[in-house]
């Protein structure tokens, strides 16, 4: 704006040393058009500069997604089972708060379900058992992510992040499904018992608890996109410490989450 009002005084003492009407009528023509270029190119070099300039905007977001999870170690103190993955579920928000141009810190608060699957086949004659086993814990999860914002197109930011997670536990349990073929027949029994804690003086498979503590946490890392307002990526953790209650399994027995998540949301 300086330079068209340096342009506009410039113009008027022009004007004002000019005595012939048609050389006037030229230099205000021009005048007019000279300011009108500079207008438009400091609107354009404003605009620029916002876009360029650093949004300390804090947003708000809501999660919802899919967990493939498997718990590492589980496997050799499960033997004869095949142990695998489970499908399950995550629902959250994250607040993301900006602390460079192209960086952000990104807590959340998730439910999240975490877990393992496992069958067994006892092929005894006349009495052929086919045993499932499927482990879910529900947890309270809280990541804290360092989260790149990379624009590469209009309404399009590549986000990858990375970061520490901790998680507790408030629930959770573990069936089995035992089918038994005889000859008589073909019969089915479940049960079940907690996923957390373990109690070494009950009688029952079903009162004694499968013996996994309330407490994980690890590194969570993924890659996403915003688009628009709508959020969708990839997440991947992998746990750090020991969740086997030592009671349970033993001094021996380590077993570590890894989880594998595809999530969508919606950014306020």
């Amino acid at each position: 704006m300086r330079i068209c009002e340096d342009l506009s005084i410039f113009v008027g003492y022009l004007m004002c040393t000019i005595k012939n009407n048609r050389m006037k009528k030229s230099v205000k023509s021009m005048a007019v058009c000279l300011i009108m270029l500079c207008l438009s190119v400091q609107v354009g070099a404003q605009s620029v500069q916002k876009s360029a300039l650093f949004d300390k905007t804090i947003h708000v977001g809501a999660r919802l997604g899919m967990n493939v999870s498997a718990i590492r170690g589980l496997q050799d103190q499960l033997n004869p089972y095949d142990v695998g993955a489970e499908v399950s579920y995550n629902l959250g928000v994250v607040v993301d708060v900006p602390v460079m141009r192209f960086l952000s810190v990104q807590p959340g608060l998730y439910l999240t379900t975490k877990g393992f699957g496992g069958e067994y086949t006892n092929d005894e004659p006349y009495n052929r058992q086919d045993i499932i086993i499927s482990g879910m814990g529900i947890y309270l999860e809280v990541p804290v992510l360092a989260v790149g914002k990379f624009p590469v197109a209009k309404n399009f930011t590549l986000r990858p992040n990375i970061g520490p997670y901790f998680a507790y536990g408030i629930g959770g349990n573990v069936k089995k499904e035992v089918t038994s073929t005889l000859v008589i027949g073909e019969f089915t029994k479940e049960t079940e018992t907690d996923y957390f804690g373990y109690s070494k003086d009950a009688q029952t498979w079903e009162d004694r608890g499968m013996g996994m503590k309330r407490f994980d946490c690890g590194i969570s890392f993924g890659f996403g996109a915003n688009i628009w307002k709508f959020y969708t990526g990839f997440q991947c953790e992998v746990g750090l410490i020991n969740i086997a209650d030592p009671d349970s399994w033993g001094s021996d027995a380590s077993f570590k989450t890894g989880c594998f998540s595809f999530n969508l949301g919606y950014n306020f």
